[in-house]
């Protein structure tokens, strides 16, 4: 048998922390602006004929569900005793 311990390894995981909800406005708000100059890329792109605007308007897409995604994960890894909105867990997950 071990005399050791490996109570000096172990340690908390944490990784929501302190400013959470702030944190999650603030991806929001970065979704709103992608998407806003997503919009006025590919309204500039048909107003003006550039196939250049429209297809960085439509880059700019993946861009903004790639953050929607990612603010839409931070929302549902919210602590149970939050204020803000927690939808229902799909059935395929494990919580």
């Amino acid at each position: 048998m071990h005399a050791e311990s490996l109570d000096s390894w172990r340690h908390e995981h944490v990784f929501l922390g302190e400013h959470h909800a702030r944190n999650e406005r603030r991806s929001w708000a970065v979704v709103a602006l992608c998407a806003a100059m997503m919009a006025a890329e590919i309204v500039g792109g048909l107003l003006w004929g550039s196939m250049a605007l429209i297809a960085d308007g439509l880059h700019m897409s993946t861009h903004a569900g790639a953050d929607a995604m990612r603010a839409t994960t931070a929302l549902r890894s919210a602590p149970a005793s939050s204020a803000i909105w927690r939808p229902s867990p799909a059935p395929w997950c494990w919580r």
